[in-house]
Protein backbone atom coordinates (compact mmCIF):
# COMPACT_ATOMS: atom_id res chain seq x y z
CA UNK A 1 0.00 0.00 0.00
CA UNK A 2 1.41 3.38 -1.01
CA UNK A 3 2.24 5.96 1.63
CA UNK A 4 -0.11 8.79 2.39
CA UNK A 5 1.66 11.95 1.15
CA UNK A 6 1.23 15.08 3.28
CA UNK A 7 2.66 18.59 3.13
CA UNK A 8 4.13 20.04 6.33
CA UNK A 9 4.77 23.78 6.74
CA UNK A 10 6.60 24.58 9.95
CA UNK A 11 9.51 26.54 11.38
CA UNK A 12 12.67 24.37 11.35
CA UNK A 13 12.64 23.81 15.11
CA UNK A 14 15.51 21.70 16.41
CA UNK A 15 12.93 19.25 17.79
CA UNK A 16 11.60 18.45 14.29
CA UNK A 17 14.96 18.23 12.51
CA UNK A 18 14.87 14.40 12.47
CA UNK A 19 11.50 14.65 10.68
CA UNK A 20 12.83 17.19 8.18
CA UNK A 21 15.92 15.11 7.39
CA UNK A 22 13.94 11.88 7.07
CA UNK A 23 15.78 10.20 9.93
CA UNK A 24 12.37 9.78 11.57
CA UNK A 25 9.46 8.85 9.31
CA UNK A 26 5.82 8.47 10.34
CA UNK A 27 4.61 4.97 9.59
CA UNK A 28 2.61 4.89 6.37
CA UNK A 29 3.18 8.59 5.65
CA UNK A 30 5.63 10.54 3.49
CA UNK A 31 6.05 14.15 4.56
CA UNK A 32 6.91 16.92 2.13
CA UNK A 33 8.49 19.58 4.33
CA UNK A 34 8.01 23.21 3.26
CA UNK A 35 10.15 25.86 4.96
CA UNK A 36 7.63 28.70 4.69
CA UNK A 37 8.04 31.94 6.71
CA UNK A 38 5.81 31.86 9.77
CA UNK A 39 3.68 34.88 8.87
CA UNK A 40 2.98 33.28 5.48
CA UNK A 41 1.97 30.01 7.12
CA UNK A 42 -0.57 31.95 9.19
CA UNK A 43 -2.15 33.70 6.22
CA UNK A 44 -2.04 30.73 3.84
CA UNK A 45 -3.69 28.45 6.38
CA UNK A 46 -6.26 30.85 7.78
CA UNK A 47 -7.48 32.02 4.39
CA UNK A 48 -6.59 29.26 1.92
CA UNK A 49 -6.05 26.10 4.03
CA UNK A 50 -3.08 25.34 1.76
CA UNK A 51 -1.08 22.80 3.78
CA UNK A 52 -2.10 19.38 5.10
CA UNK A 53 -0.27 20.00 8.35
CA UNK A 54 1.39 23.07 9.81
CA UNK A 55 2.42 25.08 12.79
CA UNK A 56 -0.21 27.61 13.89
CA UNK A 57 -0.71 30.32 16.51
CA UNK A 58 -2.73 28.80 19.35
CA UNK A 59 -5.11 31.75 19.57
CA UNK A 60 -5.77 31.64 15.82
CA UNK A 61 -6.29 27.88 16.10
CA UNK A 62 -8.95 28.30 18.78
CA UNK A 63 -10.75 30.96 16.76
CA UNK A 64 -10.59 28.79 13.65
CA UNK A 65 -11.90 25.69 15.42
CA UNK A 66 -14.82 27.66 16.84
CA UNK A 67 -15.58 28.90 13.30
CA UNK A 68 -15.67 25.40 11.78
CA UNK A 69 -12.17 25.50 10.30
CA UNK A 70 -11.05 22.44 8.35
CA UNK A 71 -8.32 21.40 10.79
CA UNK A 72 -7.86 19.52 14.03
CA UNK A 73 -5.03 19.45 16.58
CA UNK A 74 -2.08 17.19 17.17
CA UNK A 75 -0.79 17.60 20.75
CA UNK A 76 2.72 18.63 19.68
CA UNK A 77 3.36 22.20 20.74
CA UNK A 78 6.11 24.57 19.62
CA UNK A 79 7.44 28.00 20.58
CA UNK A 80 6.89 27.49 24.28
CA UNK A 81 8.06 30.53 26.20
CA UNK A 82 7.30 32.84 29.11
CA UNK A 83 6.55 35.90 26.98
CA UNK A 84 5.24 38.03 29.84
CA UNK A 85 8.75 38.52 31.23
CA UNK A 86 9.72 40.40 28.05
CA UNK A 87 7.25 43.24 28.54
CA UNK A 88 9.13 46.46 27.80
CA UNK A 89 8.71 49.44 30.15
CA UNK A 90 9.71 53.06 29.64
CA UNK A 91 11.94 54.37 32.39
CA UNK A 92 10.22 57.34 33.97
CA UNK A 93 6.74 55.97 33.24
CA UNK A 94 6.10 55.21 36.90
CA UNK A 95 6.44 51.45 36.31
CA UNK A 96 9.14 50.01 38.52
CA UNK A 97 11.11 46.98 37.44
CA UNK A 98 9.88 43.81 39.20
CA UNK A 99 6.62 45.57 40.14
CA UNK A 100 4.06 44.42 37.54
CA UNK A 101 1.28 45.91 39.69
CA UNK A 102 2.54 49.32 38.52
CA UNK A 103 1.00 48.59 35.10
CA UNK A 104 -2.41 49.49 36.50
CA UNK A 105 -3.67 52.70 34.96
CA UNK A 106 -0.90 52.76 32.33
CA UNK A 107 -0.93 52.94 28.53
CA UNK A 108 0.27 49.64 27.13
CA UNK A 109 0.87 48.63 23.52
CA UNK A 110 0.13 45.19 22.11
CA UNK A 111 0.68 44.10 18.51
CA UNK A 112 -2.59 42.14 18.43
CA UNK A 113 -4.84 41.94 21.49
CA UNK A 114 -5.90 38.40 20.58
CA UNK A 115 -2.51 36.89 19.67
CA UNK A 116 -1.25 34.01 21.80
CA UNK A 117 1.61 35.88 23.47
CA UNK A 118 -0.84 38.60 24.52
CA UNK A 119 -3.31 36.02 25.89
CA UNK A 120 -0.63 34.43 28.02
CA UNK A 121 0.86 37.74 29.17
CA UNK A 122 -2.44 39.31 30.19
CA UNK A 123 -3.63 36.11 31.79
CA UNK A 124 -0.49 35.67 33.88
CA UNK A 125 -0.38 39.34 34.84
CA UNK A 126 -3.97 39.01 36.00
CA UNK A 127 -3.77 35.71 37.88
CA UNK A 128 -0.27 36.01 39.33
CA UNK A 129 -0.04 39.77 39.93
CA UNK A 130 -3.60 41.10 40.08
CA UNK A 131 -3.33 43.31 36.97
CA UNK A 132 -6.74 43.00 35.34
CA UNK A 133 -7.17 43.71 31.63
CA UNK A 134 -9.70 46.44 32.47
CA UNK A 135 -7.09 48.28 34.54
CA UNK A 136 -4.87 49.08 31.56
CA UNK A 137 -5.47 51.32 28.53
CA UNK A 138 -4.52 49.21 25.52
CA UNK A 139 -3.20 50.32 22.14
CA UNK A 140 -3.30 47.71 19.36
CA UNK A 141 -0.69 47.79 16.63
CA UNK A 142 -2.09 45.78 13.72
CA UNK A 143 -5.62 45.01 12.53
CA UNK A 144 -7.46 41.99 13.91
CA UNK A 145 -6.46 38.77 12.13
CA UNK A 146 -8.68 37.49 9.34
CA UNK A 147 -10.23 34.19 10.42
CA UNK A 148 -12.96 33.21 7.92
CA UNK A 149 -16.43 32.67 9.43
CA UNK A 150 -15.27 33.84 12.86
CA UNK A 151 -17.34 36.62 14.44
CA UNK A 152 -15.81 40.08 14.63
CA UNK A 153 -13.83 40.61 17.80
CA UNK A 154 -15.53 42.62 20.52
CA UNK A 155 -13.49 43.32 23.67
CA UNK A 156 -15.00 42.37 27.03
CA UNK A 157 -16.95 45.00 28.95
CA UNK A 158 -14.69 47.55 30.59
CA UNK A 159 -11.68 46.86 28.35
CA UNK A 160 -10.36 49.92 26.51
CA UNK A 161 -8.53 49.18 23.24
CA UNK A 162 -7.43 52.08 21.07
CA UNK A 163 -8.00 50.59 17.62
CA UNK A 164 -5.24 49.95 15.09
CA UNK A 165 -3.14 50.92 13.38
CA UNK A 166 -0.78 52.20 16.04
CA UNK A 167 2.99 52.50 15.57
CA UNK A 168 3.77 51.02 18.98
CA UNK A 169 7.56 51.30 19.07
CA UNK A 170 7.48 54.90 17.87
CA UNK A 171 4.78 55.76 20.40
CA UNK A 172 6.77 54.21 23.22
CA UNK A 173 9.86 56.05 22.03
CA UNK A 174 7.94 59.36 22.07
CA UNK A 175 6.58 58.73 25.55
CA UNK A 176 3.01 58.22 24.35
CA UNK A 177 3.01 54.68 25.80
CA UNK A 178 4.29 53.47 29.14
CA UNK A 179 4.93 49.84 28.24
CA UNK A 180 4.59 47.34 25.43
CA UNK A 181 3.96 43.60 25.48
CA UNK A 182 6.81 41.99 23.58
CA UNK A 183 7.56 38.44 22.46
CA UNK A 184 11.31 39.09 22.66
CA UNK A 185 13.32 41.82 24.44
CA UNK A 186 14.27 44.56 21.95
CA UNK A 187 17.87 44.25 20.77
CA UNK A 188 18.04 47.09 18.26
CA UNK A 189 16.70 50.59 17.67
CA UNK A 190 15.66 53.15 20.29
CA UNK A 191 13.98 50.58 22.56
CA UNK A 192 17.31 48.82 23.05
CA UNK A 193 18.66 51.91 24.88
CA UNK A 194 19.06 50.75 28.53
CA UNK A 195 19.03 54.35 29.73
CA UNK A 196 15.44 54.78 28.51
CA UNK A 197 13.86 51.31 28.38
CA UNK A 198 14.09 48.04 30.24
CA UNK A 199 12.13 44.85 30.75
CA UNK A 200 9.42 44.47 33.38
CA UNK A 201 11.45 41.82 35.19
CA UNK A 202 15.13 42.26 35.99
CA UNK A 203 15.90 38.54 35.77
CA UNK A 204 13.69 36.96 33.11
CA UNK A 205 14.97 33.42 33.65
CA UNK A 206 14.52 33.54 37.41
CA UNK A 207 10.97 34.90 37.10
CA UNK A 208 10.07 32.31 34.46
CA UNK A 209 11.31 29.49 36.68
CA UNK A 210 9.46 30.93 39.66
CA UNK A 211 6.23 30.93 37.68
CA UNK A 212 6.79 27.39 36.44
CA UNK A 213 7.58 26.06 39.91
CA UNK A 214 4.46 27.68 41.35
CA UNK A 215 2.07 26.58 38.56
CA UNK A 216 3.66 23.73 36.58
CA UNK A 217 2.76 25.63 33.39
CA UNK A 218 5.16 26.06 30.46
CA UNK A 219 3.12 28.24 28.07
CA UNK A 220 2.53 26.78 24.59
CA UNK A 221 2.25 29.45 21.91
CA UNK A 222 2.13 27.42 18.69
CA UNK A 223 0.13 24.29 17.92
CA UNK A 224 0.38 21.62 15.23
CA UNK A 225 -2.71 21.37 13.04
CA UNK A 226 -3.76 18.55 10.70
CA UNK A 227 -6.36 18.74 7.96
CA UNK A 228 -9.57 17.36 9.45
CA UNK A 229 -10.59 15.48 6.29
CA UNK A 230 -7.30 13.53 6.42
CA UNK A 231 -7.74 12.65 10.11
CA UNK A 232 -11.27 11.43 9.40
CA UNK A 233 -10.45 9.49 6.20
CA UNK A 234 -7.33 7.89 7.73
CA UNK A 235 -8.01 7.45 11.48
CA UNK A 236 -4.57 5.87 12.03
CA UNK A 237 -2.68 8.85 10.58
CA UNK A 238 -2.91 11.20 13.58
CA UNK A 239 -1.30 8.67 15.92
CA UNK A 240 1.39 7.83 13.37
CA UNK A 241 2.23 11.53 13.04
CA UNK A 242 2.24 12.14 16.79
CA UNK A 243 4.48 9.11 17.33
CA UNK A 244 6.92 10.50 14.77
CA UNK A 245 6.92 13.99 16.31
CA UNK A 246 7.50 12.41 19.71
CA UNK A 247 10.42 10.31 18.49
CA UNK A 248 12.02 13.31 16.74
CA UNK A 249 11.71 15.32 19.94
CA UNK A 250 13.13 12.46 22.02
CA UNK A 251 16.18 12.16 19.77
CA UNK A 252 16.76 15.92 19.87
CA UNK A 253 16.64 16.10 23.66
CA UNK A 254 18.79 12.98 24.05
CA UNK A 255 21.46 14.46 21.80
CA UNK A 256 21.29 17.85 23.46
CA UNK A 257 21.85 16.31 26.88
CA UNK A 258 24.65 14.14 25.49
CA UNK A 259 26.46 17.02 23.79
CA UNK A 260 25.41 20.57 24.65
CA UNK A 261 25.72 23.11 21.78
CA UNK A 262 29.41 24.01 21.57
CA UNK A 263 28.66 27.58 20.46
CA UNK A 264 27.10 28.37 23.85
CA UNK A 265 29.81 29.02 26.41
CA UNK A 266 27.76 28.07 29.47
CA UNK A 267 25.54 25.50 27.75
CA UNK A 268 26.28 22.68 30.21
CA UNK A 269 25.43 24.87 33.19
CA UNK A 270 22.23 26.02 31.50
CA UNK A 271 21.15 22.43 30.81
CA UNK A 272 21.81 21.40 34.41
CA UNK A 273 19.74 24.33 35.65
CA UNK A 274 16.97 23.59 33.15
CA UNK A 275 16.70 19.90 34.08
CA UNK A 276 16.63 20.74 37.79
CA UNK A 277 13.54 22.92 37.29
CA UNK A 278 11.75 21.55 34.21
CA UNK A 279 12.78 17.90 34.29
CA UNK A 280 14.11 15.82 31.41
CA UNK A 281 11.22 16.49 29.02
CA UNK A 282 9.92 20.07 29.29
CA UNK A 283 8.49 19.89 25.74
CA UNK A 284 6.46 16.73 26.36
CA UNK A 285 3.84 16.00 23.71
CA UNK A 286 0.46 14.36 24.20
CA UNK A 287 -3.00 15.32 25.48
CA UNK A 288 -2.46 14.33 29.11
CA UNK A 289 0.93 16.02 29.49
CA UNK A 290 -0.51 19.31 28.22
CA UNK A 291 -4.02 19.23 29.67
CA UNK A 292 -3.49 22.01 32.23
CA UNK A 293 -1.58 24.22 29.81
CA UNK A 294 -4.29 23.96 27.16
CA UNK A 295 -7.09 24.48 29.67
CA UNK A 296 -5.32 27.61 30.89
CA UNK A 297 -4.78 29.16 27.46
CA UNK A 298 -8.41 28.42 26.60
CA UNK A 299 -9.47 30.20 29.80
CA UNK A 300 -7.36 33.22 28.87
CA UNK A 301 -8.88 33.25 25.35
CA UNK A 302 -12.40 33.29 26.82
CA UNK A 303 -11.49 36.02 29.31
CA UNK A 304 -10.05 38.11 26.47
CA UNK A 305 -13.16 37.68 24.35
CA UNK A 306 -11.28 35.96 21.53
CA UNK A 307 -13.66 32.96 21.77
CA UNK A 308 -16.98 32.48 23.51
CA UNK A 309 -16.24 29.24 25.37
CA UNK A 310 -13.76 26.44 25.90
CA UNK A 311 -13.70 23.46 23.58
CA UNK A 312 -13.78 19.90 24.89
CA UNK A 313 -10.74 17.73 24.15
CA UNK A 314 -12.83 15.75 21.64
CA UNK A 315 -13.46 18.99 19.71
CA UNK A 316 -9.80 20.05 19.85
CA UNK A 317 -7.87 16.92 18.91
CA UNK A 318 -7.96 14.25 16.24
CA UNK A 319 -9.68 11.16 17.62
CA UNK A 320 -6.57 9.01 17.18
CA UNK A 321 -4.54 10.96 19.74
CA UNK A 322 -7.09 11.51 22.52
CA UNK A 323 -5.53 8.83 24.70
CA UNK A 324 -1.96 10.11 24.20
Amino acid sequence: MADLELTLAMSPWDRIQPLISGEVKPEGITLKYLNVPLNQIWSKQLVGEEFDMSEMSFSFTLKGLHAGWGYTLLPAFHNRTFSYVNTVIRIGSGIRQDHPEDLKGKRVGVVDYQMTAALWTRGILGRAFGVGQTEVEWFQGRPDPVVPNAPDFAPPAGVTINPPPNALEEMLDRGELDAMLSVHPPNHGPLADPARFTTLFSDAAAESMRYYKSTGIFPAHHATILRRSIAEAHPWAAKSLLDAFTEAQRLTMERTYGQAPSALIFADDALIRQRAVFGDDPYAYGVRANAEVIDTVQSFAVETGAVASKLAESDLYAAGVLDS
